[in-house]
Formats: C-alpha cells, structure tokens, sequence
C-alpha cells in the first residue's frame, strides 16, 4: 500500500519496495544496512530539507538501492539531489532531479568505489561549488542512458565529471546547455568516457 512519510515505510524493514503516493514529501532520506526499492506514483516530489543531500545511499549493503519516478529537489551536500557512498550503488529510473546544490555534484555524486545509473532521467537546474553540475564520480562508474542533462552548473564539468578511475558510458543521451569554469558538458581527470548516439551541444566552459 502506498506509504505517506518514506521514514515511517522504513520501518517496516528492509530490503522492501516501498509504493508512495502522490504528493510532496519533505525530508531527508537516508538509507544504509539494507537495499530499498522506492516506487513513487506520478507526481511524487521529494523536497530536501537542505541540510544535506535528499537521497543518500551508503555502504555496501546498500547497493542495488533503485529510486524509480521521483522528482527530488532542494537538496544541499556533498551531491544535492543523490549522494552514493562507500562501494553502494544506485539505479534511478524515470526521475528528475532539479534545483539541488553541492559540494561535488549538483545533481548526483559518487565517491569511495560507488556507482550510478540514470535511465530515462532529467537532471536539470543544479549547482555544484567544486564538481560537476550534473553527475559527479569520484572512482567508480556511472551511467547515462535516455536521459537529458540540462541547464546546470559545475566547476568542473557542467553535466560530467569523472576522476581517480571513474568510468562513465552515455548512451543516447543529450548534454545540452550546461556551463562550467573547465569543461562545459564533461571533464575528465583519470577518468574514462564512452559516448554513444548522444548529443552534446550549447555548452559552455568559462575557462
């Protein structure tokens, strides 16, 4: 049945697909210890509280976390929209991400042998002080697919940035109007970039 506070649907354990229903919630989730699979109906906007990142997703038993028809904003941490951490993982399906700020990724972040997946997603209207505006991987990997990332701003990378052996695949995805000081769609530093049928245009680095 659909659940009306994400904290209260915790309780009942994990390892669990947690059905939400319409409607705006306003809270920080932070899931660690267990894998979750977060369904919202149409219209389901989660509101960060900004005082940290709306979704974190941390450690490995963790991993496999799948966020699926979500918009989530108004998140401020070290990624603004999603933060992964800790050899965790993620799969977000059908989301949008938008009008969230961060420390290394305005959209998303990774670090510490993490990984993303975005599939079909919008991630558009973010900010980032020291990474990418978009998608941030600090080793790791990532995946675009489907997806549009728009109109955010980064330091480095204005949609991507990968770094310390991350790798990122973007397949069928546009990279469109995003700005930042180096590397207006993408910056790479011993990081890898595959890029197929994709579209990457009006972007703009400052520097």
């Amino acid at each position: 049945y659909p659940f009306h506070s994400i904290t209260d649907a915790f309780v009942c354990g994990g390892n669990n697909t947690i059905k939400l229903a319409a409607g705006d919630y306003h809270e920080d989730v932070h899931i660690q210890g267990f894998s979750v699979v977060i369904e919202g109906e149409e219209g389901v906007v989660l509101h960060g509280t900004g005082n940290g990142p709306v979704v974190t997703v941390f450690g490995h038993e963790a991993a496999g976390t799948q966020l699926i028809g979500l918009e989530l904003t108004g998140g401020n941490g070290i990624g603004g929209g999603v933060f992964v951490s800790d050899s965790s993982s993620a799969v977000l399906t059908d989301c949008v991400i938008t009008g969230n700020s961060g420390d290394l990724g305005g959209g998303v972040a990774c670090r510490n042998s993490s990984s993303a997946e975005l599939v079909n997603c919008v991630v558009t209207g973010n900010t980032a002080a020291n990474g990418a505006g978009g998608l941030h991987l600090e080793g790791g990997s990532g995946s675009v697919s489907g997806s549009l990332i728009s109109g955010n701003t980064g330091r480095r990378g204005g949609a991507i940035f990968a770094r310390n052996g991350a790798t990122v695949e973007v397949l069928e995805s546009s990279l469109l109007d995003n700005q930042a000081d180096d590397g207006g769609a993408i910056a790479l530093e011993g990081g890898g970039l595959v890029l197929n049928l994709s579209k990457v245009v009006g972007n703009t680095a400052t520097q």
